[in-house]
This record gives structure tokens, C-alpha cells and sequence, in this order.
């Protein structure tokens, strides 16, 4: 998944939605999962970011923002 947008935006919720899909269908369990988030910008397209923040953590996945 693109972290950026054709219109140049930055999907932070995005990447939170591609890390808890990518969890959801690990192949081997798991003592944690974590999502680890490096980004430059803010998050101005796609989901509202609490949104998928609270879904993540409603699944017990811990988010990192580096």
C-alpha cells in the first residue's frame, strides 16, 4: 500500500488499516503485535485517525508513532 496518495496526501489511518489487515493474516502466532509509524506528514486523506487507531487497539495491537 502506497503511503501516499496520487492527490499527495498522507493516509496515516491507512497504514494503520494495512498493519492490522497484515496482523489479522499473519501465518504464525504472536506474543504482540505492534505497528511501528514513521511519517513526515499528517494524516489528510483516507479514515479519521482515531477511527483507526481505536480499531487497532480494540484488536490489542500496540501503535508506535516514530
Amino acid at each position: 500500500m502506497p503511503r501516499q496518495t496520487a492527490e499527495g496526501g498522507t493516509s496515516i489511518s491507512g497504514m494503520i488499516e494495512q498493519g492490522v489487515a497484515l496482523l489479522q493474516t499473519a501465518p504464525y502466532p504472536a506474543n504482540r503485535s505492534v505497528i511501528d509509524i514513521a511519517a513526515d506528514g499528517e494524516n489528510n486523506n483516507g479514515e479519521r485517525i482515531e477511527v483507526a487507531r481505536d480499531f487497532a487497539i480494540a484488536q490489542s495491537i500496540t501503535i508506535n508513532g516514530l
